[in-house]
């Protein structure tokens, strides 16, 4: 409950940012909507409709009036609510942030357990090699190589697009009907491989620092030295220790994936929240791009909190502290 309520003044504090935005363009910013070629009267009415004619406290009350009723305001050149825009997209971005995710941890974690293991072995250096790469390696590049190789060499997947929704893959699923869900995933893989690989590389190295600290612990030693098999030992008493830390790791990654995979959706024509606000910064579309942000920002906040409340669930001690 205490988390939760510091929740609030988060996201508070993220309503004022984003409602800042508009009014730290230089100049008028219905002026920058409009562009070079805009109108005074045509100027005029947008200050009019987006009301950037009011005192500015004025401005401030309605939007937030606005935003608990639900309300992001109107896109100027799609003609549509913000709101039903990212309700549009933003299910692909998560559907693409969740996917990712789980190419990252399945990865990760037996690369960072092997890793810490096998300490200074061989493996060890070409494990951590790979998600020195990893790390170092441009997501756009990484994304662009995968279109070149997969989708137009080999031509094993689609290198764009979005396949049928998930509700419809798993509906046809269930009549026996395999295609809407292999184009589902055949639409998704590339994408979701690219920020799976660098999530991975930067999660796999959190997981070995932690098994290494961890497996020095005076109680490993306790639990060897009463028999307990080598596969209790590490994944029982020192990977359940060692997932505090990379909870929050893994937690932060998701965060990015919901509001840092902007290039990616880009690349690969992904209809998701981050393509939508790149499209909307290059038409100046400020309300999307406004709503957008305010969408990512309190996403990031709100998964922050359930890492927090996770915590507590790895170590019943926390909830007492």
């Amino acid at each position: 409950m205490k988390r939760i309520s510091l929740l609030v003044p988060v996201l508070l504090g993220i309503s004022i940012v984003t409602f800042l935005l508009i009014h730290l363009i230089p100049g008028n910013p219905a002026a920058a909507m409009l562009g070079t070629n805009a109108t005074p009267a045509q100027i005029a009415r947008l200050n009019h409709s987006l009301g950037l004619n009011q005192p500015l406290w004025l401005q401030f009350l309605s939007y937030i009036g606005r935003l608990l009723h639900g309300n992001l305001g109107q896109s100027i050149t799609q003609y549509q609510s913000v709101a039903s825009l990212v309700a549009y997209a933003l299910p692909n971005t998560v559907e693409l942030a969740v996917l990712s995710l789980v190419v990252a941890v399945v990865l990760a974690l037996p690369l960072g357990v092997a890793s810490a293991v096998w300490r200074n072995s061989p493996f060890d250096f070409a494990a951590m090699g790979f998600a020195q790469v990893g790390i170092s390696m441009p997501v756009f590049w990484l994304g662009t190589l995968f279109v070149e190789f997969f989708a137009l060499d080999l031509h094993l997947f689609p290198s764009f697009g979005i396949g049928p929704p998930i509700g419809q893959a798993l509906g046809a699923l269930l009549q026996g009907n395999l295609g809407p869900l292999g184009s589902l995933f055949s639409h998704i893989a590339l994408p979701a491989l690219t920020l799976g690989l660098t999530g991975a590389a930067i999660v796999s190295r959190m997981v070995r620092t932690a098994m290494i600290e961890v497996l020095g612990q005076d109680y490993i030693r306790t639990a060897r030295a009463k028999g307990l098999s080598a596969t209790k030992v590490l994944w029982r008493h020192a990977l359940r220790n060692a997932l505090l830390v990379v909870v929050t790791v893994i937690g932060l990654q998701f965060g990015y994936f919901l509001g840092g995979a902007v290039i990616v959706e880009t690349i690969f024509a992904w209809p998701g929240i981050g393509r939508l606000t790149v499209n909307a910064i290059l038409a100046r579309d400020f309300p999307v791009v406004q709503g957008c942000v305010l969408i990512i920002a309190t996403l990031f906040a709100v998964v922050n909190l359930l890492v927090d409340v996770s915590y507590a669930v790895l170590n019943p001690k926390i909830r007492y502290q």
